[in-house]
């Protein structure tokens, strides 16, 4: 009985290892892609740029679970790009989820510092936003991209002060 189990057990540990061998480079891959996105905001034309990583139909959910297509988010990272004095972002990966050999679910914390001249004070602002997300990947002919990014939670402060969402739908103005 104990030959069995334990024969039972190497093959069931010779199936399973090569799934987590793949699973664990499917995971690097997808974490290549959001530092190559972080990468990419940073960039003089973040919205073409950025469109590398994406799905062709890829979608952003907001908090109030309205949907907006990609070609209506990436036009704001320009004119980001052209008005900031300096950008930094930076995605974490919290947990994978893979549905299948070609579907992962990534929850990802996320922040940005964005330095820019406020029009009426011309006094430079600091905003920074801290994110949570919850990106779908699948896996395409040229690797993995994103399908769908739904914003789970926003804060923005500006100088310190909270205030409203940088993203569409990402929250009302705080008092």
């Amino acid at each position: 009985m104990l030959k069995r189990t334990l024969t039972l057990l190497s093959a069931t540990m010779l199936l399973v290892a090569p799934v987590l061998a793949d699973q664990n480079a499917d995971k690097a891959a997808i974490q290549g892609v959001l530092a190559n996105l972080d990468k990419a905001m940073m960039g003089s034309n973040p919205s073409k740029t950025v469109t590398k990583y994406l799905t062709a139909n890829c979608k952003f959910i907001d908090k109030e679970g309205k949907s907006h297509a990609a070609k209506e988010v990436l036009p704001q990272l320009d004119a980001l790009a052209a008005n900031a004095k300096s950008r930094t972002f930076k995605t974490s990966i919290v947990s994978y989820s893979f549905s299948g050999a070609d579907k992962c679910v990534v929850k990802t914390s996320g922040s940005a510092t964005i330095k820019v001249m406020n029009p009426q004070t011309k006094k430079l602002v600091v905003i920074v936003e801290k994110n949570k997300s919850q990106d779908t990947l699948v896996r395409e002919k040229s690797g993995w991209k994103i399908s769908e990014v739904k914003n789970i939670s926003q804060d923005v402060t500006v100088d310190g002060k909270p205030m409203g969402a940088l993203a569409p739908g990402g929250g009302k103005p705080k008092k």
